[in-house]
């Protein structure tokens, strides 16, 4: 069984070879057998490259004539006048790779859906616009697709898969010494590791997660505006935006020129929201803009008061419905409505972006009304519990009253 596992295989992959070409390739021949390393290593990772399973092969990008009969004629399969160009120079990658995935016609012939305007928004991007002003250091195609191994970014071993782009990225933005002369910082991968989409993306393997592409863009890629940060998070985050966009904060961000929702919850380092962000704690950001005393302040004593209030509610719920099931109490009813205090304990949190009181009170009431509920549920749970309790000990009095007036009765009998 193991070696038919073999030879099937092995059929598998010379039809692999074969139907694209490669087994009559003057290039694959040639740098196959050569012992030199780096001239052998691309022949390698043909098998996985998207390139080569579709039959484009080396002199559509290198140039040359692939004709099996030069395998032995080097001169003749690298003449300059066949469009010979060996090993293009990095500053020529993007426009090599646009000759094709540029064309609209051509790409057809693979995927009809794969956008062919990637060059043109490579030259908007922050690396595209340097290469053009001879800065060789940025990232180019090969970069981020690879090289001789490229695979579609729905491939888990891709360069470009979802999880695997924050690394990729990172090859050069976490490099100290080769972004030294860009005066840009080198922890972002670092920051986004611990932060809240970089757990769920990288360790949850939560898909939907952000990545440096999902803010930052792709072949486009350009740093945020400050006036353009709450469009990219309202991509996901929309019912914050929309509520931003109305509050009093707005214009007053416009006006300090602060870039919106970094101003708060930062940008590769995002956490979790926690409680402490609210109010005017220690640890609330509210106190970095507004003075003890100020209108804003005292907005955000009182929200900050009322959401740990309802918190607090919540948790009081919580404890009673656990003792009273832990004493085998049905308290289902009870955890429905706690989730419904949670779920508006959430809301507040949302509703805190409208930076109105007034705004955020209408939303907290219900919540505690909900919460109380909850509390009043778990009360009557562990009544019952206590009900419960004092029934059988009324009927263990009773049983033992009746034991002990049987022991006495069967004693009687016997004497007579």
């Amino acid at each position: 069984m193991k070696w038919l596992n073999m030879f099937i295989t092995a059929i598998f992959f010379f039809f692999l070879y074969a139907s694209n070409g490669l087994a009559q390739n003057s290039c694959i021949i040639c740098h196959k057998k050569s012992e030199d390393t780096d001239l052998k290593r691309p022949t390698m990772k043909l098998a996985d490259d998207i390139h080569f399973k579709n039959g484009i092969t080396c002199e559509k990008c290198h140039g040359g004539d692939a004709n099996p009969a030069f395998q032995k004629d080097e001169e003749a399969a690298m003449d300059a006048d066949k469009g010979f160009i060996g090993v293009p120079d990095k500053g020529d990658i993007p426009k090599l790779c646009s000759r094709c995935h540029s064309n609209a016609q051509y790409m057809k012939k693979f995927n009809p859906n794969l956008p062919v305007d990637q060059y043109q928004q490579y030259l908007t991007s922050q690396h595209g616009k340097r290469l053009l002003k001879g800065d060789d250091k940025v990232a180019v195609c090969s970069d981020c697709h690879g090289v001789h191994n490229i695979q579609p970014p729905n491939v888990i071993t891709s360069k470009i898969f979802s999880v695997n782009i924050p690394k990729t990225c990172s090859k050069c933005h976490s490099d100290s010494v080769y972004m030294k002369d860009y005066g840009i910082p080198t922890d972002q991968y670092a920051l986004y590791k611990k932060s809240v989409h970089g757990i769920n993306l990288l360790e949850k393997d939560d898909r939907s997660s952000p990545s440096c592409t999902s803010c930052h863009g792709n072949h486009g890629a350009y740093p945020p505006g400050v006036t353009s940060v709450s469009n990219i998070c309202g991509t996901c985050h929309v019912t914050q935006r929309e509520m931003f966009l109305t509050s009093p904060h707005k214009e007053a961000f416009e006006e300090m020129d602060l870039p919106q929702c970094i101003a708060c919850h930062g940008n590769h380092g995002i956490s979790n929201v926690k409680r402490e962000m609210l109010g005017v704690g220690e640890n609330s950001f509210c106190i970095n803009c507004h003075d003890e005393g100020s209108e804003g302040y005292l907005a955000a004593q009182k929200m900050g008061a009322e959401q740990d209030s309802l918190y607090k509610k919540i948790e009081q719920a919580k404890l009673l419905l656990m003792k009273a099931e832990k004493a085998g109490v049905e308290v289902s009813e009870g955890e429905f409505i706690l989730k419904e205090a949670h779920n508006a304990f959430v809301k507040t949190q949302n509703s805190v972006h409208t930076f109105s009181y007034e705004k955020f009170h209408q939303v907290i009431v219900p919540g505690f009304k909900t919460a109380q509920n909850a509390v009043q549920q778990g009360r009557l749970a562990l009544n019952e519990v206590q009900n419960r309790r004092r029934w059988l000990a009324i009927i263990s009095i009773l049983i033992f009253i009746v034991a002990i007036s049987l022991y006495f009765k069967i004693k009687a009998m016997s004497k007579r």
